[in-house]
């Protein structure tokens, strides 16, 4: 059987507001009640040193794949996740997660340029704070979390500018 680990998570990343999915990579998880993710949350006004271990709740998918919510972090940190199948035994594989703080959009307008062959090109300039240049960077039109209606590539050029395509 294999031993318990964990070699990955997917994304690596997620806001500070927690309730990012994050999905489990390694190996030895079991289906139960008992399997978990252990984050090793800052302790709130503290300098960081003294730590607390969150734990949310896995949902089994294979034996070398589950799934978690990050919980809620109140600040921009670094954790460390590890994963228990009982609530008792748990990895210390080392992985990490990083918190940051949610991107967010103050203003948008639409640019239209011409090119030289008569096409017109538009843009949304997109300004806002905590954008992050990430390969998952992606501009979502549409009310609410529609499911992924009117998703476009994003251009990122700074923490507060990108440029979506319509």
């Amino acid at each position: 059987e294999a031993p318990m680990l964990v070699s990955g998570i997917v994304p690596s990343a997620g806001a500070v507001e927690g309730s990012t999915l994050v999905q489990v990579l390694g190996s030895g998880f079991k289906a139960g009640s008992g399997l978990g993710c252990m984050f090793a949350l800052a302790k709130a006004g503290g300098d960081g040193s003294e730590r607390v271990m969150t734990v949310t709740e896995g949902r089994w998918e294979t034996s070398s794949k589950m799934v978690c919510e990050s919980p809620r972090a109140g600040s921009e940190q670094t954790v460390s996740v590890e994963v228990s199948n009982n609530g008792a035994d748990v990895t210390s594989s080392g992985v990490q997660f990083v918190y940051e703080r949610a991107p967010t959009v103050t203003g948008v307008e639409l640019l239209v340029q011409q090119e030289a062959d008569g096409v017109e090109r538009r843009m949304l300039r997109v300004t806002g704070k905590h954008f992050v240049q990430s390969p998952s960077l992606r501009c979502r039109r549409g009310a609410g979390s529609a499911g992924m209606h009117g998703v476009s590539d994003a251009r990122y050029v700074s923490s507060s500018l990108v440029y979506c395509r319509t």
